[in-house]
């Protein structure tokens, strides 16, 4: 995890900037410098890389030899090793996409005369990140009588109700049924790999993930009791 909390902060792609200005200097150069200082640091630390890159770097950090560079590397591994979990999730990817619902749970409902069906209030969706976004479907069969409706099936934040047959509503008076949904997001996870043969130099990578969220929404809707 503190490998990817350096690779998606820092530099990485060769002419562009450090994505968090925290770690910039304004010259990707030294930005690119800077993430591979921390890098090398922090691998050093995790056993993967050459001995004693750590105690250089805090070396340096002590006697603050070119302190705009060896602050930035060091304010980068720092942080990097105090990680918020809430950020940077246990399976060692970034934990950045959130997904709202809202309300979490209902009863509420209302009888439509046209359809004959009961149905919820609406549910509205909310992210940091539509873009990253990419599909969002029920992660559970509803039991029978119950459907969801979508203002637009095409839009991913699009807002929806359910609905519920007379028997359907019935079986829910004084009953709950709690509806988790899967979103699929894309996340980043910062690797180590390590070749089997000296042939080949070992590598630490930044790769983009299409994965389900680790903390998926629910919600959940019952009926009170006449």
């Amino acid at each position: 995890r503190a490998i990817t909390y350096i690779l998606y902060n820092g530099c990485y792609e060769i002419g562009t900037t450090a994505w968090n200005s925290k770690y910039s200097t304004g010259n990707w150069m030294e930005d690119f410098y800077i993430t591979q200082f921390a890098i090398h640091a922090v691998n050093d630390m995790l056993g993967y890389d050459h001995p004693n890159m750590y105690a250089a770097v805090l070396a340096a950090y002590n006697n603050q030899v070119n302190p705009p560079i060896i602050n930035r590397i060091w304010s980068l591994i720092q942080d990097a090793l105090s990680y918020d979990v809430n950020t940077y999730g246990s399976n060692g990817m970034t934990n950045l996409v959130s997904y709202d619902i809202s309300p979490v749970s209902t009863n509420e409902w209302t009888y439509n005369t046209v359809t004959k069906l009961w149905q919820t209030r609406w549910f509205t969706c909310s992210s940091n990140r539509e873009s990253d976004i990419h599909s969002r479907t029920l992660g559970t069969t509803l039991p029978t009588g119950l459907s969801i409706v979508y203002e637009d099936s095409s839009n991913l934040l699009s807002r929806f109700y359910f609905t519920a047959t007379e028997a359907a509503y019935e079986n829910l008076k004084g009953n709950s049924v709690t509806i988790p949904f899967s979103v699929d997001v894309q996340e980043y996870g910062g690797w180590w790999y390590d070749p089997p043969t000296d042939d080949y130099q070992p590598m630490t990578f930044l790769e983009a993930w299409h994965t389900e969220m680790e903390v998926a929404p629910t919600v959940t809707i019952s009926a009170d009791k006449p």
